[in-house]
């Protein structure tokens, strides 16, 4: 192929989002897609090549695997091997042993099934996951082995054949990465068949390239790359974490790629940008970039989880572009040099190198305790710095109920949903559904610790955002089996345009609604929050009391200021609240409002007067803040006012 400098700046313009997104920097709220751009460059590049060998009838599949070998597998192995001292000195319980088990997935090409499993790659803890990006490898290694075999395959049938097959599954894996976006967002995001229509817009752009013989002119080349230039930009600055990706949406960044790679040439605006110097430096070590920010990032977060000043960010991005710079020269380039290493050579340095992965994940997995001790330089009095682990044990109350432990339990589509929670022969308590999003689990916990409750209540919970509530939760044995249902859920405008005919619905069925508010949001979702920030400098007080008084002090100012996390959020709120006292009247049913246990007689409670946190992000009950409040729902008389038949 012949050397196109743009389309290494491509690459920079991909990964320089990435690791300004990763490292913090809320103006890049949409830098993850250039993971985006990844996939396209990747399709059109090794479609080419694939294209230029079967036509000369000079293609090799082992050939081909080598190639991507010595791409690929170097540099990964080597960033690895460094994150073991790291990760032997400084992760301790299940980041310990998770670490390991990752190498396993990254050995064998199939992380992005691993953390789709363990954890939302926008969650709270997916920093501490220092091998997390590697997920988009994987699925660009089972591309590599799927793709040259369908060519292969079908090369016979003609190119015509080819591209309608191609199609097809293009528009197959389109539509169901959108569908995706709204229904199992998680696998979605991680997934290869919902991924796949992305690398093969790469593959029709190596296509179109290769035997297109349109003639076009500087105009209209000016005009389609400098618009796919602008659809990248854009997508960087505008979306974000909440935006529902992949899907159609995904249409900006990716066909802007395609724009770039068609239609910039030397004359172009967006060429000359592409194919500066410094542009095309950090596209040439944009892969080592890559593979090490991640690690570095969340490395630097163990070490150092109080730390976040920007000098600290630049220095870590830094230190990213150094160890890149390196790896490219000592790692990357060596091993492409088919002189010094012949193809027999590679194959079986790489056999080894994926054997001794999976060896040493091995080792690293029975150490399940090694390092136990690190977290407790943190855990004093009742304050535990793990939000992780505490996300961790707030599920599982529900999952020593149901036998089915999270992450496997989840905020929604839980098959265990539709199993009957409830004991039936106990005829004179009250059968209490509880539908929502990761919030229901949270009152679900109030109530299971509410001494009250244990002796009126029976409790089983059905986890659906209130717009996905469809005909199978009106089929779901704990529905029909229930008395009353109580709506607990954080709100977004989906739900409260869906509320009016869910309620319409349920109260044909004779059954009695309660309505619940959302919770008062102050903090960002990390995973250290802004809780620990202002937990952290008070553990060596010798006045507990007045510390634990101080921040709950705050968090009732900021309560009664109407002081939200961001002014969208407040706004909404406002929205909110008026949107239910609306239906609350119409149909007279019960609003409620959690913030009222935890705002008891004008103060609210972040931390236990031991500083124990009860909440472990932004609005999530930690078990200590369940059994907290849970004490004042019984104070203020909930189950016998709201929760009888």
């Amino acid at each position: 192929m012949i050397y196109r400098p743009e389309i290494d700046g491509l690459r920079a313009f991909a990964v320089i989002p990435v690791i300004l997104y990763h490292a913090g920097f809320n103006l890049f709220s949409g830098g993850f897609i250039g993971v985006d751009i990844f996939f396209v460059i990747s399709g059109y590049l090794i479609t080419s090549i694939i294209l230029k060998e079967l036509e000369s009838s000079d293609f090799k599949l082992l050939n081909f695997y080598e190639r991507r070998a010595r791409r690929i597998l170097p540099a990964l192995f080597f960033v690895v091997l460094c994150c073991f001292p790291f990760a032997w000195l400084y992760l301790w319980g299940d980041y310990f042993t998770d670490f390991f088990k990752s190498i396993i997935y990254v050995a064998t090409f199939t992380s992005n099934m691993f953390f789709w499993n363990e954890i939302d790659y926008f969650s709270l803890s997916a920093y501490l996951m220092p091998l997390l990006h590697t997920w988009s490898l994987a699925v660009e290694e089972q591309y590599y082995i799927i793709f040259p075999l369908f060519m292969m395959a079908s090369w016979s049938l003609g190119k015509r054949k080819i591209i309608l097959s191609l199609s097809f599954f293009f528009c197959v894996s389109l539509l169901l990465s959108h569908y995706g976006a709204y229904n199992f967002s998680s696998a979605n995001f991680y997934f290869f068949p919902t991924r796949s229509w992305e690398i093969l817009l790469g593959v029709f752009t190596a296509f179109y390239s290769k035997y297109s013989t349109m003639n076009q002119s500087f105009i209209f080349r000016e005009t389609l790359s400098t618009t796919g230039f602008t659809m990248i930009i854009f997508s960087i600055f505008i979306f974000n974490a909440s935006s529902p990706l992949p899907s159609l949406l995904s249409i900006i960044p990716t066909i802007g790629t395609v724009l770039l790679i068609l239609f910039a040439n030397p004359k172009t605006f967006a060429y000359k940008i592409l194919s500066y110097n410094l542009f095309v430096k950090i596209g040439l070590i944009s892969y080592s970039a890559y593979l090490w920010h991640h690690p570095i990032f969340s490395f630097h977060k163990f070490i150092f989880p109080f730390s976040n000043n920007f000098e600290i960010k630049f220095l870590l991005i830094f230190l990213t572009f150094f160890l890149a710079n390196i790896t490219f020269h000592f790692i990357e380039t060596p091993f492409r040099n088919r002189k010094k290493l012949p193809q027999k050579s590679i194959l079986k340095l790489s056999i080894v190198s994926i054997m001794s992965m999976i060896i040493f994940g091995l080792i690293g997995m029975k150490n399940i305790n090694h390092n136990i001790s690190f977290s407790q330089r943190f855990d004093k009095l009742e304050y535990i710095f793990d939000n992780k682990k505490l996300q961790r044990d707030s599920w599982n109350i529900i999952g020593q109920k149901v036998g089915v432990y999270y992450p496997n339990y989840g905020v929604s589509d839980n098959l265990i949903d539709n199993a009957l929670w409830f004991d039936s022969s106990q005829v004179n308590k009250t059968n209490v559904l509880i539908v929502g999003n990761s919030h229901s689990k949270d009152f679900y916990n109030v109530l299971h610790f509410s001494a009250t409750a244990k002796d009126k209540i029976q409790l089983a919970r059905y986890g659906a955002n209130i717009s996905q509530i469809d005909a199978s939760f009106f089929q779901s044995k704990n529905y029909i089996a229930s008395d009353i249902v109580a709506l607990v859920s954080l709100f977004n405008n989906d739900d409260l345009v869906s509320l009016d005919g869910i309620i319409q619905d349920i109260l044909a069925d004779n059954k009695k609604i309660i309505l619940f508010s959302s919770i008062f949001q102050k903090f960002p979702r990390e995973f250290v929050t802004e809780i620990d920030e202002l937990i952290y400098p008070k553990l060596q007080s010798n006045d507990i009391q007045s510390a634990s008084f101080e921040i709950n002090d705050f968090y009732t100012k900021s309560y009664f200021n109407n002081d939200w996390i961001d002014e969208e959020r407040s706004l909404f709120s406002i929205n909110e609240i008026n949107e239910l006292k609306r239906i609350s009247k119409k149909y007279d049913v019960t609003l409620l409002n959690r913030m009222d246990y935890v705002c008891l007689n004008s103060s609210c409670d972040l931390v236990s007067n031991q500083l124990g946190k009860l909440f472990y992000d932004n609005g999530h009950h930690t078990v200590l803040g369940a059994q907290f409040f849970a004490k004042r729902v019984d104070e203020l008389d909930w189950i016998e006012l709201y929760f009888k038949k």
